[in-house]
């Protein structure tokens, strides 16, 4: 797992925010995320604590293997990002098998942190069938140098919260913030009531 200083990846990525909001600008019509009546889709969810790195956690980044590779961002700018003390989530992402591939922070600091996307980590699920799927729970740790300084970090899964404690968070903002998605709403007050 690689930490990713600002420096070089700084330009590109407000090449890049610049790029969206130019485009995003010139659409005359909001689009909805995902199809609210889109049956073959899945709700991915997770968290991770990010206590001991450089900054709160903004954005996480999911990749999918199979059927065919595709990335998708879980950030602010396309609304698919839920931000308490490390919940992320997509409201809708296609069948297939996908894992944390990045993750980090918007913030003055503009820090990414690679989760191990080489080949599989602890992150990957088979996404078989729609419905919730649950990521993972996991603590960013810092791994210092002789020196003190924060070179390499690791990932340890934990126990805290629970995923009943991140549905309940999640079940309020959905319900709040996407209204229109009565079938992933309808998801996690099932599993809710299964915990």
């Amino acid at each position: 797992m690689s930490l990713c200083k600002p420096g070089f990846v700084r330009s590109r990525i407000l090449l890049l925010v610049v790029s969206a909001l130019i485009v995003g600008g010139c659409s005359s019509s909001v689009t909805k995320i995902v199809d609210p009546k889109n049956k073959k889709i899945a709700f991915v969810y997770g968290y991770i604590n990010m206590n001991e790195a450089k900054a709160r956690l903004s954005w996480v980044a999911l990749r999918r293997y199979r059927p065919s590779a595709q990335r998708y961002g879980s950030d602010i700018i396309d609304g698919t990002f839920f931000q308490s003390d490390g919940i992320f989530f997509h409201i809708g992402v296609d069948l297939g098998t996908y894992q944390v591939e990045r993750f980090g922070s918007n913030a003055n600091s503009g820090y990414f942190y690679t989760f191990g996307a080489s080949g599989k980590n602890v992150t990957a699920r088979n996404i078989n069938k729609p419905g919730l799927h649950y990521m993972g729970a996991y603590k960013y740790i810092s791994e210092k140098d002789r020196w003190g300084r924060a070179k390499k970090f690791s990932m340890k899964q934990t126990k805290q919260p629970t995923e009943k404690e991140l549905l309940t968070a999640l079940l309020k903002h959905v319900k709040y913030h996407y209204s229109e998605y009565p079938q992933q709403i309808n998801w996690i007050e099932q599993r809710l009531a299964q915990l």
